[in-house]
């Protein structure tokens, strides 16, 4: 699928990026336990395409590519800051 507007780029980026880092983060959890440093250095390696979008941006003419992907950059962040809060307080509770 190729994107057509702004909106179908954003819900494409966003469902690949979940889609990746829950792979990444099933896989990596099936390998064994994972500290917070393993599952934040997946975390970066996911969301590493999205700060540059000035490699793909060119080829979507029709919208700025480079502020749709800054804005799935900013809600994915916000998404993994609160599973991250939701660990450490999980943590905590057990302790």
């Amino acid at each position: 699928m190729t994107p057509k507007t702004a909106d179908e780029m954003y819900s494409l980026l966003f469902r690949a990026l979940i889609a990746r880092l829950y792979g990444d983060l099933s896989t990596a959890a099936r390998q064994g336990r994972q500290t917070e440093h393993d599952i934040a250095r997946i975390e970066r390696n996911a969301l590493d395409f999205l700060r540059t979008p000035e490699e793909y941006a060119a080829e979507f003419p029709d919208f700025d590519a480079r502020a749709v992907s800054a804005a799935v950059l900013k809600e994915v962040e916000e998404l993994l800051a609160v599973t991250r809060a939701g660990r450490v307080k999980q943590v905590q509770k057990q302790h």
